[in-house]
């Protein structure tokens, strides 16, 4: 295989291998370049992106130093290794293109296209798919009270509580834009997404609030309302259609005294306050 340094570059490739990105992104796209010349560095992040499978394409093996601290051996034919390799690069990409900076969450443009994806296989495999908006009650009072410093802090420990809430395998947690979060729920109807946003701003209300060095409570509470709505494939909605049903749903809850869930589109899912002993029922 002819090494990376000598592959002449069409303009935007040499552009592009020569941005500060990572080595990894450059090696894999020089790669992959000598099979498919035509193809430009955003296709090629693209079809990355996407999940498209280009491990036929790319010599992994020749990049598994690269990845060595994660890479396992898992048997003699080392498909495994090369499965963990090819994980390690998409996931160093991933951390360039799709993440929040602050909190380390996925951002809204992987939302949006993740959120696509599961709702065509909704429809595809007759199951329901929900959505929850999440926004930090008060937010503007906590950041003129304590400062943007803070505010940060606030968010990055939701974050945390929020994804650690959640199966990292199958559901998607983003922080949407300020501090608005947004979670892709699969294979879940309304009742139990609703169930899910409960639970969460229940862990919010417990373990949400930032500690200083100290160990110290940085701001006397932290709590959240959310807005749950599900894409039924026997009446099929379009993302906006979802979202906004989500929304409509959060402002609902947020109208109704905050901290709190409500489900778009099913009266009987409405959040009537949750008692003590269904609090404590939620973490057994």
């Amino acid at each position: 295989m002819a090494q990376a340094a000598t592959i002449e570059l069409p303009r935007d490739r040499e552009q592009a291998a020569n941005k500060p990105e990572s080595n990894v992104l450059r090696e894999l796209f020089a790669t992959y370049a000598e099979r498919h010349p035509q193809a430009t560095f955003q296709q090629f992040k693209r079809k990355l992106l996407k999940g498209i499978v280009v491990c036929d394409d790319l010599e992994i093996e020749a990049h598994q130093k690269l990845a060595a601290d994660k890479a396992e051996p898992h048997g003699a034919d080392g498909a495994g290794d090369q499965t963990a390799v090819l994980q390690h690069l998409l996931d160093s990409l991933m951390s360039l293109t799709v993440r929040d900076g602050l909190t380390g969450l996925f951002n809204r443009r992987y939302f949006n296209h993740r959120l696509e994806q599961e709702i065509q296989r909704a429809a595809r495999l007759g199951t329901p798919c929900s959505v929850m908006l999440i926004d930090v009650d008060d937010f503007k009072r906590i950041n003129d009270s304590f400062g943007h410093g803070v505010g940060d802090q606030v968010l990055e420990r939701l974050a945390a509580v929020l994804s650690g809430s959640l199966r990292a395998t199958d559901e998607v947690t983003a922080r949407f834009g300020g501090e608005e979060f947004a979670l892709i729920l699969p294979n879940t109807d309304l009742r139990a997404a609703f169930k899910v946003g409960k639970r969460l701003c229940c862990r919010v209300r417990r373990d949400g609030v930032p500690s200083d060095s100290a160990g110290e409570p940085i701001v006397s509470k932290i709590s959240i309302s959310g807005g749950v709505a599900t894409f039924d494939p026997q009446e099929p909605q379009t993302i906006n259609e979802l979202l906004k049903a989500a929304d409509t749903a959060l402002y609902r809850a947020k109208a109704a005294g905050k901290d709190r869930v409500e489900a778009f589109g099913d009266v009987e899912c409405a959040d009537r306050g949750v008692s003590t002993d269904e609090r404590e029922a939620l973490f057994r």
